[in-house]
């Protein structure tokens, strides 16, 4: 895959691990997400659906992002591209030749 491919600008992130000074007096923290790499992307087109399920309609919006290969990169992850925010589904590396990663996403809700 040739560097060309690669034009959309992306942050991945991950979640911080709460310190004592991070937790309320009821012992919660809230999540506070740090950039952990940015990298120019291959945005591979949406796949949306919608379904029935517990007496109401959901919808659910899918893709795959591709980049040059990071080390690294886990499903507890997410993707942050312009004002949306893809949860990470998976991080697969195709032939395990660790040239590219392809990021299976599924847009966080909420």
């Amino acid at each position: 895959m040739s560097a060309g491919v690669y034009k959309h600008p992306i942050i991945i992130q991950r979640l911080k691990k709460p310190t004592s000074e991070d937790r309320d007096t009821f012992g919660g923290a809230p999540k506070k997400w740090l950039t952990y790499a940015k990298v120019l992307a291959d945005m591979r087109p949406d796949y949306s659906r919608e379904y029935w399920s517990a007496s109401q309609i959901n919808s659910e919006t899918t893709g795959e992002i591709r980049i040059p290969y990071i080390p690294g990169i886990t499903p507890d992850m997410r993707v942050v591209y312009g004002t949306r925010i893809y949860d990470i589904v998976g991080a697969p590396s195709p032939g395990e030749k660790r040239k590219t990663l392809v990021l299976h996403v599924k847009e966080a809700v909420g």
